[in-house]
């Protein structure tokens, strides 16, 4: 399926939240370059096993249910290794911290290891940052959905949905 179609699903169709037409039209296809260049990238032997597909897992360490939305998963059958993706419109280095502990714990919850590669694209710079399971302690990534679960709501709820 075009990116286009897939993009425009999703897209804001308020030009009002932009700073006009023009800028409208410039952020969008700057995401439609750039999105096309990035599956252009991904090895032919690759498939997604999700997109923009909603998972949930009980993490026993927080008591809590996590629930995310990945943009997009690739299984690499080459590797056999699993890639997470995530988009960003901006550079916001919370945001991006922030996921990847939040996947790096979902992924230890749910399949008893880390995602091999986590990879996040900023749309609007065509930056990439790459993260590699094996450097991620499982400990730091917990400490860090505790603190933000406690600085959010005060406690740290029954789940966490993002």
């Amino acid at each position: 399926m075009p990116i286009h179609v897939l993009l425009e699903r999703r897209w804001p169709k308020r030009v009002e939240d932009f700073l006009g037409e023009t800028h409208y039209r410039h952020v969008y296809l700057t995401m439609i370059e750039q999105l096309e260049r990035i599956f252009k990238e991904a090895n032919s032997m690759d498939y997604p096993v999700a997109l923009y597909e909603q998972w949930n897992t009980n993490v026993a360490e927080l008591e809590l249910n996590l629930v995310m939305i990945f943009q997009a998963v690739w299984h690499s059958k080459q590797a056999e290794e699993f890639i997470v993706q995530k988009f960003l419109a901006q550079d916001d280095a919370e945001v991006i911290l922030a996921f990847v502990h939040m996947t790096n714990v979902f992924w230890h919850s749910a399949y008893g290891r880390p995602a091999d590669q986590i990879d996040v694209y900023v749309l609007m710079s065509g930056r990439k940052y790459s993260y590699f399971g094996k450097g991620m302690p499982l400990e730091q990534s917990l400490d860090y959905m505790k603190l933000l679960a406690e600085a959010a709501l005060g406690a740290v709820p029954a789940e966490i949905s993002v």
